[in-house]
């Protein structure tokens, strides 16, 4: 949880730390490293370490930023964004969209746009599905998030088990009975 503390160099650090640990897994030629980082801006690592905590850590890092995003295949913005902010860089994916785009045949461009507009026409409540399933996904840790699933989970469960059926709902399913036993019968049968 953000902090009045969680000024964008701090944001900076976190998401640096984030992105290296996700390589911690990958063979060591394909994993990025402080040491790597240090490298593509011409540093040690020791002024690597100075430029994100030391006292001129925000002339230095923020003065980089375009180098730092670059090794780590982030946009800028994602690096030093607020997780409350709704504005958005384009990502380094959708660079290439829309350079692709660009280069796209005219007759191309218009059906792949008519295929966004299909797809993209969500109603209210897939909008907000969308954006719940957003915001599960910004949960890192596993455990945190399978707890989080678990209790919405159940609290549908609840909903479910104390909603009280509507009169409308049972009246329509005793008329749709009644007249299917009446289509059978003629009037005056018994």
């Amino acid at each position: 949880m953000p902090t009045r503390y969680d000024s964008p160099v701090v944001r900076l650090k976190r998401r640096i730390a984030d992105r290296l640990d996700e390589d911690r897994d990958k063979p060591m030629a394909l994993r990025r490293t402080q040491k790597g980082l240090a490298d593509k801006l011409g540093v040690t690592k020791s002024t690597l370490h100075e430029m994100l905590n030391g006292h001129a850590a925000q002339q230095g890092a923020l003065a980089r930023l375009d180098v730092i995003a670059d090794y780590l295949g982030m946009s800028p913005a994602e690096l030093v964004k607020s997780e409350r902010s709704r504005l958005m860089e384009l990502s380094i994916a959708e660079q290439r969209i829309i350079q692709q785009w660009r280069d796209w045949p005219r007759e191309v461009r218009a059906t792949v746009l008519r295929l966004f507009d299909y797809f993209g026409g969500l109603l209210p409540e897939e909008q907000e599905a969308r954006e719940y399933g957003y915001l599960l996904r910004q949960i890192k840790d596993p455990d945190l998030r399978a707890r989080m699933v678990g209790a919405l989970r159940d609290a549908v469960n609840s909903q479910r088990k104390w909603r009280p059926a509507s009169p409308a709902s049972d009246a329509d399913t005793h008329r749709s009975h009644d007249t299917t036993a009446g289509a059978r019968r003629h009037p005056g049968q018994t």
